[in-house]
C-alpha cells in the first residue's frame, strides 16, 4: 500500500496499513453509531499485518566478516544488535541514560504499539 502526500509517494509496511485500516473502521463505526453513515465499507477490506519475508539471520562467521569492514559507529550497532538481540527500533531508541556501565546492563524502554 502506498500513501500519497503531495507529490511524495511513500510505501507503507503491512503493519502500518493494518493500523490505518483499523482506524478507518473505528471512524466508520462511530459514524454508524451517530447516524452519520449507514454502513462500514472498511469491513470488506482484508489486510494482514503479517510479514511475507523471513528475516535473514547471520551466522557468527558472517557477523565477524561484516564487522571487519565497518566503521566504529556501525560496528558498535552491529555488535550490540548481535549480542543483545535488540531490534532496530530498540537500538536507535537507546539513550545514554539507558546504559549502566557499572552494572553492565542496558535498560530497553518499552515501545508503545
Amino acid at each position: 500500500m502506498y500513501f500519497r502526500e503531495g507529490n511524495l509517494r511513500l510505501a507503507l509496511a503491512k503493519s502500518s496499513c493494518a493500523k490505518i485500516r483499523n482506524l478507518m473502521s473505528v471512524v466508520f463505526n462511530h459514524g454508524i453509531r451517530y447516524e452519520v453513515c449507514d454502513r462500514n465499507p472498511i469491513r470488506l477490506v482484508r489486510q494482514s499485518a503479517k510479514r511475507k519475508a523471513i528475516p535473514v539471520i547471520l551466522s557468527a562467521n558472517e557477523v565477524q566478516r561484516l564487522i571487519s569492514v565497518l566503521g566504529v559507529r556501525e560496528r558498535t550497532l552491529v555488535l550490540l544488535a548481535f549480542g543483545t538481540g535488540l531490534c532496530m527500533s530498540e537500538l536507535f531508541g537507546l539513550k545514554w541514560h539507558d546504559i549502566d556501565f557499572q552494572k553492565d546492563e542496558i535498560s530497553v524502554p518499552s515501545c508503545s504499539k
